[in-house]
């Protein structure tokens, strides 16, 4: 019928569309169906069809079955028993259901569409992480960076790597922007892992519970860098596709800047010119007449 599974739910039940998004992506990882947007996994459990954290027992895996009804490429989809098809709700939007015997014909039958690109959105403050199962080219107007920690200085040197973002590697990524910008991450060959990085991710929603160790990406007082999470119930999340910064230890510092690999651009010459002063402007670039107070002019 034209209609995506996607992750979104609405009155308790999974949500159909027939707009292909990013909610209609998942990751099957050769057992379970991980939702890209959410970090969840997607399966039966007791009851019905649902999302689940990761480390839950109570889902099952997911079985993809050649359709019973001969279509071709088309896929039955099983877990738990229980059979996945397509249902309509009384004001006419659709959902997934269940039921114990593959006797619902076409509705039972889905395609699967390979996803060629990963959409990734980058807010105005310019900088986001990531962290995917799989290689993906950098896009123009992006710039992917992984990271070493120098704690003696309580910083993060961001080190530029190739056109490619390998398959399990966390990343901070960098775009000269005014607005939140999506860009999508096309799905390539894997290439070789990134030693010694320092950043961390995982494809699902995942809680770790090592105190002062977790370090999230934010925005604080206008200032990019990596903050010590506020632990709840002692433990740090990490959100779907995302990377976090682990740094060794308990006693670490509240937060790291960052530092692009090659340095800073330092002042090494006041060079002066003789002659009246032209102009005389504040740092704002504004020109004043006169210097009333002290500042640099």
């Amino acid at each position: 019928g034209g209609y995506y599974i996607t992750s979104n739910v609405a009155n308790d039940r999974i949500a159909c569309s027939e707009t292909k998004d990013a909610t209609a992506i998942y990751y099957f990882d050769g057992s379970h169906l991980l939702a890209y947007t959410t970090g969840l996994y997607f399966g039966l459990n007791a009851n019905d069809w649902t999302f689940e954290a990761v480390g839950s027992d109570d889902i099952s895996a997911i079985e993809f079955v050649a359709a019973a009804n001969g279509a071709e490429e088309k896929y039955n989809i099983k877990s738990g028993g229980r059979w996945l098809h397509l249902s309509a709700n009384s004001d006419g939007s659709t959902f997934v259901n269940r039921c114990s015997a593959n006797t619902c014909g076409n509705a039972h039958n889905w395609a699967i569409e390979t996803v060629e690109a990963l959409p990734v959105t980058i807010t105005a403050a310019k900088y986001a992480t990531f962290y995917a199962p799989v290689a993906v080219e950098v896009p123009e107007g992006v710039t992917a960076y992984t990271a070493t920690v120098d704690a003696a200085n309580n910083r993060v040197e961001l080190n530029e790597i190739g056109g490619v973002i390998p398959a399990n590697t966390g990343v901070v990524l960098y775009s000269d922007i005014e607005e939140a910008t999506t860009y999508n991450f096309a799905i390539t060959e894997d290439v070789e892992a990134v030693e010694g990085n320092a950043l961390r991710g995982s494809a699902a929603a995942t809680y770790y519970t090592t105190a002062g160790t977790y370090y999230a990406l934010g925005l604080v007082e206008g200032e990019v860098g990596f903050y010590k999470d506020a632990f709840n119930n002692s433990r740090f999340q990490n959100n779907s596709h995302k990377a976090y910064l682990y740094v060794e230890g308990t006693q670490n510092a509240a937060s790291y800047s960052f530092r692009f690999e090659g340095g800073t651009t330092g002042i090494n010459e006041v060079k002066t010119e003789n002659g009246e002063v032209k102009a005389i402007f504040d740092l704002t670039g504004r020109r004043v007449e006169t210097i009333n107070e002290a500042g640099i002019y």
